[in-house]
């Protein structure tokens, strides 16, 4: 076997991760953002092809980490290497990538969601098929059960796909649980189904799900959890991030703020007729989801509205926003060199945090981050924030865009306008500052405005940590030669 040669030299976790994972064909990391699973990921790659094992490296990740991706290779990667981007629109530079003879190692970058639709999908496995390869998911987290959605249903496919026209595969996730055990599924049959041993989600159901609820179709709690992380813990190197990395401390507040008169009439609205109206432009909601979508719309001081077409426009509620003005008052108690992370869920959100935050502190003092600033502008935003002198002090995004994979350890100060359900999100977008680089204390501050609609995410997220956390600790147990055997309920 050759040794490799390290660009940079690995922590003591890494070695261990690349170590576990070199006898296996299908291994998965399960290590904490900011503990350096990509590193870990490119330095493993490397070895297997100074190795003979492997010629090219297919890496599925989401869409806004794919530059991460292309930057990490530069630092890290020890080999000579060649490195494609998929983009939309261009496939036939992705063929010619893929036909392309080279002594040094191929890697194609693809982004999850372009699997959903159009020849990504198909380009990526016939990208695998046509070489030795090796494929990384990283955060496998968003291949989730085979039947949540549609584009989620094509796009966890087209990586089963892509997974079996490869030598080697791994998944890499901080969060490998995010809605519940049902999401390690997808992950292992990515792997190999028979580290499970369910050839079907529906197999997979009845052995570690416990189903009730309406029509006996829900997921209302879980069995025999111990035995399936039994399975999967000789296939996982799992580490946390206080575990290899010494970390500040993190701390969490909370700013409490109460609807506008307008607000509560719209909610109000909502609430009893299904129907709302302001200033001549009406909302009708047909589900008890949609309603709760559009309630957080309202709280965060938009209004939402019917359009001819059939779509959504959005328009600020008129009068105060008492989020926003919680969100500036407070962030002028703080230093005026603080650079500040603010996520928001919905995109109108971000637009209006943006536009209060340049007006109060400057045009030059704020970058976005969303699905409307194209790739090159998403790396200068991050730039721009993390360097001293840019005269950037705010990065301001939905955590659904830049809530992976970035670092932006220049602040320490995170604010949430707006959360949404996923806990993958969440804890996701805590770690853009809290993360190896930060050696300053990291606060975290959730503007909630006093109505159940905006308190119960909070509740939702938590509910799902510890799940999460359940399994961590389950799995850690297992690898120590302990045993837990008991039933976990929603």
């Amino acid at each position: 076997m050759k040794k490799l040669e390290y660009k940079l030299p690995p922590m003591e976790h890494q070695k261990k991760a690349m170590a576990y994972a070199w006898p296996h064909y299908n291994f998965a990391y399960f290590m904490e953002m900011g503990t350096g699973k990509t590193y870990a990921a490119i330095n493993l790659a490397a070895a297997r092809f100074i190795n003979k094992q492997i010629n090219a490296l297919v890496v599925v990740c989401p869409t806004p980490i794919k530059l991460v991706w292309e930057s990490e290779f530069e630092k890290f990667c020890p080999i000579d290497y060649d490195v494609f981007v998929m983009q939309s629109g261009m496939n036939a530079e992705a063929k010619k990538f893929a036909a392309k003879e080279t002594d040094a190692l191929k890697v194609f970058v693809v982004g999850i969601e372009a699997l959903s639709q159009g020849k990504a999908g198909e380009i990526a496995a016939a990208f695998a098929k046509s070489h030795e390869t090796m494929t990384v998911i990283d955060e496998a987290s968003g291949i989730k059960s085979e039947r949540r959605g549609r584009k989620k249903t094509a796009r966890t496919w087209a990586c089963y796909a892509i997974g079996e026209q490869s030598m080697y595969r791994l998944i890499m996730t901080g969060t490998p649980i995010t809605q519940g055990v049902e999401d390690l599924y997808s992950q292992f049959r990515f792997l190999n189904q028979w580290i499970i041993g369910c050839k079907s989600y529906f197999q997979f159901k009845n052995l570690y799900c416990q189903i009730g609820g309406f029509e006996n179709r829900q997921i209302v709690g879980y069995q025999n959890v111990t035995q399936l992380l039994e399975k999967v813990e000789p296939y996982v190197y799992a580490v946390r991030t206080d575990e290899c990395i010494d970390m500040p401390e993190k701390s969490y507040r909370q700013l409490f703020v109460e609807p506008t008169d307008d607000q509560k009439r719209a909610m109000q609205s909502l609430k009893d007729l299904f129907e709302a109206e302001i200033e001549g432009d009406s909302l009708v909601t047909a589900t008890i989801l949609e309603r709760l979508t559009r309630y957080q719309q309202i709280v965060g001081g938009n209004f939402p509205f019917n359009l001819e077409d059939g779509g959504f426009g959005t328009k600020p509620i008129p009068g105060p926003n008492p989020k926003l003005q919680a969100l500036v008052e407070d962030i002028k108690t703080l230093g005026i060199t603080e650079k500040v992370v603010i996520w928001a869920r919905f995109r109108p959100e971000v637009d209006l945090v943006s536009k209060t935050l340049r007006s109060e502190f400057g045009d030059r003092s704020v970058v976005e981050f969303h699905g409307g600033v194209d790739y090159a502008d998403r790396k200068n935003a991050i730039e721009s924030f993390q360097d001293d002198s840019s005269g950037v002090r705010f990065f301001v995004s939905n955590q659904a865009v830049g809530g992976m994979g970035i670092t932006l350890t220049a602040g320490r100060y995170t604010y949430y306008y707006s959360n949404d359900f996923s806990y993958q999100n969440r804890v996701q977008s805590e770690a853009r500052t809290w993360r190896n680089g930060q050696h300053r204390k990291c606060i975290y501050t959730d503007i909630i405005m006093r109505v159940p609609y905006d308190t119960m995410i909070a509740k939702a997220i938590t509910r799902k940590q510890d799940l999460a956390v359940f399994v961590d600790s389950e799995i850690e147990t297992i690898k120590k030669g302990g045993k837990v055997s008991f039933t976990i309920n929603n």
